[in-house]
């Protein structure tokens, strides 16, 4: 079987998890064959990046939170919200941290649930059902 190709929904938004389900501590999710890891800062915002350290590909998800940001497991290369990398273990100067920064993705939270989009290019918003929105179904969901 080959390989699914969803390039053409990444411009648009998908429901990634129950805003319960994202805390503290990193979570790896898949969306449209992306590897994400999701999490929350101090404020409680959420934020997503690729799960993968741009030094040696390790999973960002088996990392660690300092303050708000993002701490790699191999090297303890830390990456702020934005996605850019601000600390090298060993570096003195930060004029030398020259670093490759993590892809980050858009994540909005509409009704209990984070919507993620992977290619925000288009401008689109999430489109929240209005049952969603309704109250009395509030709890009423299903998960699989």
């Amino acid at each position: 079987m080959a390989d699914m190709n969803f390039t053409h929904l990444a411009g648009f938004w998908h429901v990634l998890c129950e805003s319960t389900d994202v805390g503290r501590k990193p979570k790896a999710f898949a969306l449209l064959g992306q590897e994400l890891v999701v999490w929350r800062t101090r404020a409680g915002e959420a934020v997503a990046f690729l799960d993968r350290c741009p030094h040696r590909n390790v999973k960002l998800s088996a990392g660690t939170l300092c303050e708000d940001r993002l701490v790699c497991r191999f090297h303890g290369w830390e990456f702020n919200q934005a996605g850019q990398c601000v600390t090298v273990p060993g570096l003195t100067e930060r004029a030398e941290l020259r670093a490759p920064g993590v892809k980050a993705f858009a994540l909005q939270e509409h009704a209990g649930l984070i919507f993620a989009c992977l290619d925000t290019s288009h401008g689109r918003e999430p489109h929240v059902p209005q049952h969603f929105l309704d109250p009395a179904r509030a709890g009423s969901g299903h998960r699989t």
